[in-house]
């Protein structure tokens, strides 16, 4: 039996997504949060190096979705969502919806 480790807040949080899923998917979705109590901080994202947008985390979890549109996959190789803010934070729950 595997036993996954909970997952670490960090200034950088990547995924991985094969191209087949980010051409079918209509939105991304995902929860942010700021361990620090009382404390907020901005997340941008990309995927591929373009922008989906800029969110603010803060120590209550929040659940963003992102439309997805046409275009932004690269063939071949994986595709990839960075989450980069200048403070750690805990992303949880990452999904593309169909």
């Amino acid at each position: 039996l595997l036993k996954l480790k909970p997952p670490a807040p960090a200034c950088e949080n990547r995924r991985l997504v094969r191209q087949d899923f980010v051409d079918s998917g209509r939105t991304v979705s995902f929860t942010l949060s700021c361990p620090a109590p009382d404390k907020s901080t901005p997340v941008s994202l990309t995927l591929n190096g373009k922008s989906l947008g800029s969110f603010n985390a803060t120590s209550v979890p929040h659940s963003y979705h992102v439309e997805l549109t046409k275009g932004l996959s690269i063939p071949i190789v994986p595709n990839e969502f960075i989450f980069t803010s200048p403070a750690p934070v805990l992303l949880t729950g990452f999904t593309i919806d169909r």
